[in-house]
């Protein structure tokens, strides 16, 4: 069961007491106050993000905990960075799906510079993965010839 969440709002007791003075003018502090008096408050409740967030936020503490244990062999704990770092952009390429993501990067001009750092960040990537490729295929010559 859901508790419940109590409103309030704030009403001055009469306007025409607190916007004017005992000579009939409205001073400066008079108004603001009486503009104070009309504010209304709420009790908000806070909103549930989306599960893709969650999911992202774990594949981002999936790779920064990589980083900052490295693996004591290199090309496994490389394999598993990159399988790491792969889920992550997986993860980051749902959020982008999301018509509400979509929407808003088509509405804002920093969007165009957001996903063209993602290009880049995904061509590194790529980059990436093919020169940790060719090093398994060096080191597996260089065993082989052993």
């Amino acid at each position: 069961m859901a508790p419940s969440f109590a409103r309030s709002i704030s009403f001055p007791l009469s306007p025409s007491r607190s916007s004017t003075s005992s000579s009939g003018t409205k001073p400066r502090a008079a108004a603001a106050s009486t503009a104070a008096a009309y504010h209304a408050r709420s009790v908000s409740l806070p909103c549930r993000s989306h599960p893709i967030l969650a999911h992202l936020h774990a594949h981002i503490g999936a790779v920064r905990a990589w980083a900052q244990d490295p693996p004591a062999t290199s090309a496994l704990g490389a394999a598993a960075g990159l399988a790491r770092v792969d889920a992550l952009h997986g993860a980051l390429a749902d959020l982008l799906g999301l018509p509400e993501a979509r929407a808003a990067l088509s509405l804002s001009a920093t969007g165009d510079r957001l996903l063209d750092a993602f290009l880049r960040l995904a061509d590194a990537h790529g980059s990436f993965q093919e020169a940790v490729v060719e090093l398994k295929r060096d080191q597996s010559s260089k065993n082989e010839d052993a």
